[in-house]
């Protein structure tokens, strides 16, 4: 076939706009091929070969010279099979590779949903440890007036046990028993 002749091949499915952008191999593959891979149509392709190799060779029909140029063309087909398919699996099968590509593209979607999730669930951490520390700031406030509150009790204790000795000290030198006697509480500070 010639250049010109495969470029009107080529151009002619992309006018009538039956290519297909995802199944492209298709257009290409004859229907009992599609499911096969690609070293299993090499395969095939070499098995189809070797079989016309050996009717050509068993041929008495064929004349040395034509069965001589039959052979060169087989030889050259099955180096060139053999290239294709080493090549294909290089690069790897099409369907394969799609199939591979629909199976991260869904992996993809679902770390996309577990992403929003996780965010979501950050965000209502992030506003329980907010609720959490300004509860620890009142906590420490109110643990704060407690200490201070605990210290002026135990000094005004302390300032009130102090009188009371010395009041009642001074009361047995007077000659009074004890603090309910003439001694004068209200005059003293309060705490």
């Amino acid at each position: 076939m010639s250049a010109a002749a495969e470029q009107r091949v080529e151009e002619d499915p992309k006018k009538s706009g039956n290519v297909k952008e995802d199944d492209s191999d298709n257009d290409y593959t004859p229907g009992d091929f599609a499911a096969l891979g690609t070293s299993a149509v090499g395969a095939l392709g070499l098995k189809a070969l070797e079989i016309a190799e050996t009717e050509r060779a068993n041929s008495p029909n064929i004349n040395g010279v034509v069965s001589g140029r039959i052979k060169d063309k087989i030889e050259k087909a099955v180096n060139v099979i053999n290239t294709l398919i080493y090549k294909a699996e290089a690069t790897g099968d099409p369907s394969s590779l799609r199939a591979k590509n629909r199976q991260l593209t869904a992996q993809i979607e679902e770390l996309r949903v577990a992403d929003v999730i996780r965010k979501r669930e950050l965000e209502n951490m992030k506003v329980i440890i907010d609720d959490l520390k300004k509860e620890i700031r009142e906590l420490r406030g109110d643990l704060t007036a407690a200490i201070e509150a605990k210290t002026r009790a135990r000094d005004c204790q302390r300032a009130t046990l102090s009188k009371f000795r010395s009041l009642r000290g001074n009361g047995r030198r007077n000659g009074r028993q004890g603090p309910r006697g003439s001694v004068n509480w209200s005059g003293g500070r309060r705490c």
